[in-house]
């Protein structure tokens, strides 16, 4: 029987700042980055805006699925 398994939406916004970057290079947002993450029934999407040294800003896209769990009667 399958259990647990509920429609449900949650999301999620994240930002960092990597210091490393910002000693090669000019100062200001050269080190920061942004993403977010919808996570939706066992599928999660997650987006980030990545500075990546000398390529410049970086698109980064996962998508990942949980499989649902069996419980036994």
């Amino acid at each position: 029987m399958l259990r647990g398994w509920t429609r449900t939406l949650t999301g999620s916004l994240r930002a960092g700042y990597n210091t490393m970057l910002t000693a090669s290079g000019p100062g200001g947002f050269r080190g920061a980055s942004a993403g977010m993450g919808i996570e939706l029934t066992g599928f999660s999407f997650d987006y980030a805006i990545v500075p990546f040294g000398d390529l410049g800003i970086t698109h980064q896209l996962s998508i990942n699925y949980s499989l649902p769990t069996f419980e036994e009667d």
